[in-house]
């Protein structure tokens, strides 16, 4: 047997208007009659039945507890929408936003409670880099990618492309590249979409995947006019300069 997906869910609530006016007023969700009266919540293709306690359907749950979940719900709606509907309602966020992990990757999250007391957190998929790694980038530069004819590549890439750092004064054989990364940024200074392919020349953040070379090498190193390059493997697919040092002296070293 293999499960495919989730249909629905029971949560067993003490009030169940004040748990109908949260979920719809505040989530979004639709409420639905069922059956012989019963309530539920719909969003998505799932829905939420609902069981007032010392009044629950059978079969039930073995200790049916209002209070007791902790459910992760998915919004397009960006964070910071989720978090002035939130206010608005009064509803106090208990922590966020904060990187978590879900099913299928990073997510972006607030925490808060429902009526009952059932933590409910509200997430975004994660699909840039601040979200991913909950800090800000290390460095911005100005890029331009080498040409076919200077030996760069045959096609530009598209965003989020893995390629390492070296720096313009080192010796590569000798001191190697590093695990920094860069993601893409718009005329206006926005991320560039995933699937976009990247301009030839332009901006780009900069990311240090090992915490700990932060202040082992590059918080020396970098600085405004510092020269390196982008590298896939052992070929120089770029040249950047940075123009701007951003959260590398508060980043996370360990």
């Amino acid at each position: 047997m293999q499960i495919a997906s989730l249909d629905h869910l029971v949560l067993t609530v003490r009030d169940l208007d004040a748990a109908i006016a949260f979920y719809v007023n505040v989530l979004g969700m639709e409420a639905q009659t069922f059956g012989e009266g019963r309530r539920a919540l719909a969003f998505g293709s799932q829905k939420i039945n609902l069981h007032v306690a010392g009044r629950e359907f059978e079969p039930k749950a073995a200790v049916a507890t209002p209070g007791s979940a902790d459910l992760c719900f998915l919004t397009n709606d960006p964070l910071d929408e989720v978090i002035k509907q939130l206010q608005k309602h009064d509803v106090a966020i208990l922590q966020g936003p904060v990187p978590r992990t879900g099913a299928t990757g990073k997510l972006m999250s607030v925490y808060v409670r429902d009526p009952d007391g059932n933590l409910i957190e509200i997430a975004n998929r994660a699909t840039d880099y601040v979200a991913i790694r909950g800090h800000q980038p290390d460095f911005l530069v100005r890029y331009r990618f080498f040409t076919p004819e200077e030996g760069g590549r045959k096609s530009l890439p598209f965003q989020h492309i893995r390629c390492d750092w070296g720096y313009e004064s080192s010796e590569l054989q000798e001191e190697g590249i590093y695990m920094i990364w860069p993601e893409f940024l718009t005329s206006d200074g926005s991320v560039l979409p995933e699937t976009s392919e990247v301009p030839m020349t332009g901006l780009a953040t900069m990311w240090i995947l090992v915490p700990e070379m932060r202040a082992q090498v590059h918080l020396s190193r970098i600085r405004e006019g510092v020269r390196g390059f982008f590298m896939e493997g052992s070929k120089r697919t770029a040249e950047a300069v940075v123009v701007k040092v951003l959260g590398l002296p508060t980043n996370p070293t360990a």
